[in-house]
C-alpha cells in the first residue's frame, strides 16, 4: 500500500493515514513506521478453545466477550489537514 500511494504521488501521513492490524515486526521497519492496532490473538485463541471444550457435551447460550485492542501510534497517521 505504501508503495502504491507513493507511486501516485501521495505521502503518508501527509495525504493519507494508514493504520495496520497486527503486523508486528514488519510495521516498525518500513520507510514510514505504521501505526498498528494489535488484537490479543493469543487471548482470542485461549478463549475459543475454552469455549469449545465447555460446549462439547451440551449446547451453551451464545456469548460475547470483548477484548481490548492496543493502539501503537507510529508515523503513519495524522490528523486531517485543514482544507
Amino acid at each position: 500500500m505504501l508503495d502504491a500511494l507513493a507511486h501516485r504521488g501521495l505521502s503518508v501521513p501527509g495525504d493519507v493515514s494508514v493504520l495496520a492490524v497486527s503486523p508486528r515486526g514488519l510495521a516498525e521497519h518500513l520507510a514510514v513506521p505504521l501505526s498498528v492496532i494489535d488484537v490479543p490473538s493469543v487471548e482470542i485463541g485461549r478463549i475459543a478453545v475454552q469455549m469449545a471444550v465447555e460446549r462439547q457435551d451440551e449446547p451453551l447460550p451464545a456469548e460475547t466477550r470483548l477484548l481490548a485492542p492496543v493502539l501503537t501510534e507510529n508515523g503513519s497517521c495524522a490528523a486531517p489537514s485543514a482544507g
